[in-house]
């Protein structure tokens, strides 16, 4: 962290001046850098949202699949197919995310 010197310009944490310019420099670097961090961290949570929401589905259509084959057996492999499609459909699309 630097602070304002009594003399002008910045001092950074190891005690070393800055001039006005070099400290605007570092100021807008570390800025880009807090941004690149919360865009990483908002992105990195919205896949991990996505990831558990394709989880809750496939799980639902498992459970949805169980009670027709209850009825019906022999829609079975239709329904399975119906649930890997579906399932690797979601994984595609969120690796591209």
């Amino acid at each position: 962290m630097s602070d304002i010197s009594l003399f002008g310009g910045h001092t950074t944490a190891s005690g070393q001046r800055l001039s006005g310019g070099l400290a605007r420099q570092a100021k807008r670097q570390q800025h880009e850098i807090e941004l690149r961090t919360e865009r990483f961290a908002v992105e990195e949570q919205a896949r991990a949202f996505l990831a558990s929401q394709a989880m809750s589905n496939v799980s639902v259509l498992v459970l949805q699949a169980r009670a027709h084959i209850a009825v019906d057996p022999g829609g079975a492999d239709i329904y399975e197919g119906l649930i890997r499609g579906h399932a690797a459909g979601s994984a595609s699309r969120l690796s591209r995310f």
